[in-house]
Protein backbone atom coordinates (compact mmCIF):
# COMPACT_ATOMS: atom_id res chain seq x y z
CA UNK A 1 0.00 0.00 0.00
CA UNK A 2 1.45 3.52 -1.03
CA UNK A 3 3.24 5.39 1.97
CA UNK A 4 2.73 2.19 4.45
CA UNK A 5 5.75 0.51 5.27
CA UNK A 6 5.81 -3.54 5.63
CA UNK A 7 8.91 -2.93 8.27
CA UNK A 8 9.12 -0.08 11.05
CA UNK A 9 12.41 -0.94 13.25
CA UNK A 10 12.36 0.57 16.53
CA UNK A 11 16.34 0.94 17.37
CA UNK A 12 16.20 4.31 19.00
CA UNK A 13 17.29 3.14 22.37
CA UNK A 14 21.20 3.19 21.82
CA UNK A 15 21.64 3.63 25.98
CA UNK A 16 19.71 2.08 28.84
CA UNK A 17 19.75 5.01 30.64
CA UNK A 18 18.41 7.84 27.37
CA UNK A 19 15.58 6.13 26.27
CA UNK A 20 13.02 8.69 24.44
CA UNK A 21 9.87 8.05 26.40
CA UNK A 22 7.75 9.76 23.88
CA UNK A 23 8.86 6.99 21.59
CA UNK A 24 7.27 4.25 24.24
CA UNK A 25 3.88 5.38 24.67
CA UNK A 26 0.30 4.55 23.54
CA UNK A 27 0.03 7.18 20.97
CA UNK A 28 3.75 6.35 20.06
CA UNK A 29 2.40 2.82 19.11
CA UNK A 30 -0.72 4.31 17.24
CA UNK A 31 1.48 5.89 15.13
CA UNK A 32 3.54 3.72 13.85
CA UNK A 33 0.54 1.51 13.21
CA UNK A 34 -0.89 3.77 11.13
CA UNK A 35 2.16 3.77 8.88
CA UNK A 36 1.89 0.22 8.69
CA UNK A 37 1.18 -2.32 5.39
CA UNK A 38 -1.60 -4.55 6.87
CA UNK A 39 0.84 -7.07 7.23
CA UNK A 40 3.45 -5.11 8.48
CA UNK A 41 5.90 -5.17 11.55
CA UNK A 42 7.01 -3.39 14.27
CA UNK A 43 10.10 -4.83 15.72
CA UNK A 44 11.26 -3.02 18.87
CA UNK A 45 14.89 -3.15 20.38
CA UNK A 46 14.99 -2.78 24.20
CA UNK A 47 17.32 -3.83 27.31
CA UNK A 48 14.78 -5.23 29.90
CA UNK A 49 14.75 -8.41 32.12
CA UNK A 50 11.40 -10.38 31.18
CA UNK A 51 10.09 -10.60 34.79
CA UNK A 52 10.53 -9.50 38.54
CA UNK A 53 12.14 -5.00 39.16
CA UNK A 54 14.33 -5.34 35.94
CA UNK A 55 11.78 -6.77 33.77
CA UNK A 56 8.73 -3.07 34.33
CA UNK A 57 10.11 -2.03 31.35
CA UNK A 58 9.42 -5.07 29.57
CA UNK A 59 6.08 -5.62 30.95
CA UNK A 60 5.08 -2.18 29.76
CA UNK A 61 6.24 -1.89 26.74
CA UNK A 62 4.72 -5.25 25.99
CA UNK A 63 1.18 -3.96 26.96
CA UNK A 64 1.11 -1.16 25.50
CA UNK A 65 2.01 -2.37 22.20
CA UNK A 66 -0.93 -5.09 22.81
CA UNK A 67 -3.54 -2.11 23.36
CA UNK A 68 -3.25 -1.37 19.53
CA UNK A 69 -1.34 -4.82 17.59
CA UNK A 70 -3.29 -7.50 17.80
CA UNK A 71 -0.16 -9.77 17.78
CA UNK A 72 3.25 -9.15 20.42
CA UNK A 73 5.61 -11.69 20.61
CA UNK A 74 9.21 -11.08 22.75
CA UNK A 75 12.34 -12.76 21.37
CA UNK A 76 15.75 -12.89 24.13
CA UNK A 77 18.60 -12.20 21.90
CA UNK A 78 20.61 -13.28 24.86
CA UNK A 79 19.32 -15.67 27.76
CA UNK A 80 16.19 -17.86 27.06
CA UNK A 81 16.45 -20.23 30.15
CA UNK A 82 16.97 -16.90 32.16
CA UNK A 83 14.17 -14.81 32.43
CA UNK A 84 15.42 -12.35 34.96
CA UNK A 85 18.65 -11.41 33.12
CA UNK A 86 18.98 -7.76 31.71
CA UNK A 87 19.48 -8.43 27.62
CA UNK A 88 18.23 -7.17 24.61
CA UNK A 89 14.88 -8.30 23.89
CA UNK A 90 13.19 -7.66 21.00
CA UNK A 91 9.21 -7.21 20.42
CA UNK A 92 7.78 -7.94 17.31
CA UNK A 93 4.31 -6.17 16.96
CA UNK A 94 2.40 -7.51 13.76
CA UNK A 95 -0.80 -5.40 12.30
CA UNK A 96 -2.69 -8.88 11.46
CA UNK A 97 -4.00 -10.80 14.02
CA UNK A 98 -3.69 -13.80 11.25
CA UNK A 99 -1.43 -16.10 13.21
CA UNK A 100 2.23 -15.50 12.21
CA UNK A 101 4.58 -18.05 10.79
CA UNK A 102 7.72 -18.04 13.26
CA UNK A 103 9.51 -20.14 11.59
CA UNK A 104 11.92 -19.24 8.28
CA UNK A 105 14.17 -21.65 5.80
CA UNK A 106 17.44 -19.03 6.28
CA UNK A 107 19.46 -20.56 9.02
CA UNK A 108 20.03 -17.20 10.36
CA UNK A 109 16.05 -16.09 10.96
CA UNK A 110 15.33 -19.26 12.14
CA UNK A 111 17.99 -18.81 14.61
CA UNK A 112 16.18 -15.59 15.90
CA UNK A 113 12.61 -17.01 15.72
CA UNK A 114 13.90 -19.94 17.50
CA UNK A 115 14.42 -17.50 20.51
CA UNK A 116 10.70 -16.63 20.89
CA UNK A 117 9.69 -16.15 24.65
CA UNK A 118 6.65 -15.85 26.66
CA UNK A 119 5.33 -12.28 27.02
CA UNK A 120 5.57 -10.89 30.99
CA UNK A 121 5.42 -13.28 33.83
CA UNK A 122 2.76 -12.80 36.24
CA UNK A 123 5.46 -11.07 38.83
CA UNK A 124 5.62 -8.11 36.26
CA UNK A 125 2.14 -6.77 35.29
CA UNK A 126 2.35 -4.41 32.13
CA UNK A 127 1.37 -0.43 33.17
CA UNK A 128 0.55 1.19 29.55
CA UNK A 129 2.83 4.19 28.93
CA UNK A 130 0.96 6.83 27.63
CA UNK A 131 2.40 10.72 26.41
CA UNK A 132 0.43 11.57 29.97
CA UNK A 133 2.30 8.97 32.31
CA UNK A 134 5.94 6.82 31.19
CA UNK A 135 7.64 6.42 34.01
CA UNK A 136 10.45 5.17 31.94
CA UNK A 137 13.23 6.77 33.76
CA UNK A 138 12.19 4.97 37.27
CA UNK A 139 12.02 1.54 34.67
CA UNK A 140 15.55 2.31 34.08
CA UNK A 141 16.77 2.60 37.16
CA UNK A 142 15.58 -0.31 38.56
CA UNK A 143 17.89 -2.00 36.04
CA UNK A 144 20.80 -0.17 37.15
CA UNK A 145 19.98 -1.12 40.56
CA UNK A 146 20.14 -4.76 39.59
CA UNK A 147 24.03 -3.86 38.39
CA UNK A 148 23.25 -2.86 34.69
CA UNK A 149 27.03 -1.44 33.30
Amino acid sequence: EKGRYDVILCDAFSSVYSVPFHLTTLEAAQALKSNLAPGGVVLMNLVSARQGDAGRFFAAQHATLSQVFPQVHAFAVDALEDPSKVQNVILAALASPEAARLESPDPELGEFLSRRVPGPLADAPGLVLTDEFAPVDYFLALLEMEGME
